[in-house]
């Protein structure tokens, strides 16, 4: 009788341990969980269906970003900006990219060798917390090649600006420097793009920004 209530409060006590781990480290090995803890000052919706909200200045750290198919936030600094038209066209091929999800994971695998995860390939270290995006949440994890794994992951201040872009080889089950056929492809000269840990970053910052390096132009082929 005395064995059984051990083993029942041993149960209890690693079924606790195990619902704290879920509440720290989010449902996902490897993914940090994507609270919404954002205020909306305000909400238009816009001829073509889409609805922009307004946030507060903490939001996400004060990057625009989408939320569903068919709404983009930002704060009100980022609207009045000179940049707000830019901001736009790359916020809404993130749209597009969230309601087309097939056709986006079947071009970046088509043209740029790009395979996208649910969950992350096996091998990386379990320290290494993938910052969250709501951009990529649908597919947070890529792989170039079949072997070279970017990922923007978290330092010690947990910072959504400062995450800095690591690339874990599959192969060698390490971390290793950006390969530099993969520069040729996606760099103009020596300036890597502003966010390249996911292909559909990559493709955002192409079409707003209008690159002209290898891969934007595979891009932009592909889209005509």
């Amino acid at each position: 009788m005395r064995l059984g209530v051990i083993l029942l409060l041993l149960l209890l006590f690693l079924l606790s341990l195990f619902l704290l781990f879920l509440l720290f480290f989010g449902p996902v090995y490897g993914k940090e969980g994507t609270k919404d803890d954002c205020r909306v000052l305000e909400r238009t919706t816009e001829p073509d269906g889409t609805v922009l909200e307004i946030v507060d200045s903490g939001c996400k750290e004060g990057m625009p970003h989408t939320t569903t198919a068919t709404t983009i936030r930002m704060t009100s600094a980022v609207r009045d900006s000179p940049r707000y038209n830019v901001i736009m066209v790359h916020e809404r091929v993130h749209l597009d990219q969230k309601k087309r999800p097939e056709f986006w994971r079947d071009l970046v695998k088509r043209i740029w060798s790009y395979e996208l995860f649910v969950t992350p390939p096996a091998g990386i270290p379990s320290e290494w917390i993938l910052r969250p995006n709501p951009d990529t949440e649908q597919a947070p994890w890529a792989v170039w090649r079949g072997r070279y794994v970017f990922f923007a992951a978290f330092g010690e201040d947990r910072s959504l600006r400062k995450a800095p872009v690591v690339v874990w080889d599959l192969e060698r089950g390490e971390f290793v420097d950006i390969p530099p056929e993969w520069r040729t492809q996606f760099c103009l000269g020596d300036a890597l793009p502003h966010q390249y840990e996911h292909p559909y970053e990559l493709a955002a910052e192409f079409i707003a920004e209008s690159s002209t390096c290898p891969a934007a132009a595979s891009l932009h082929a592909a889209l005509l």
